[in-house]
């Protein structure tokens, strides 16, 4: 939640969590902020070749 912090402050922000609890309360806080964040969901632990 330390992405929604920095974007009003002018931040171009990206959150990313592996949790889907996490990012859909972080998608429903931004919106109702007006914060354009961008929140992804993913497995830190996996690398793209």
């Amino acid at each position: 939640m330390g992405t929604l912090i920095l974007a009003p402050k002018g931040a171009t922000v990206t959150g990313f969590d592996y949790s889907t609890a996490v990012i859909e309360k972080a998608r429903w806080l931004a919106g109702k902020a007006g914060i354009d964040a961008s929140i992804i969901q993913g497995d830190p632990t996996r690398r793209r070749r």
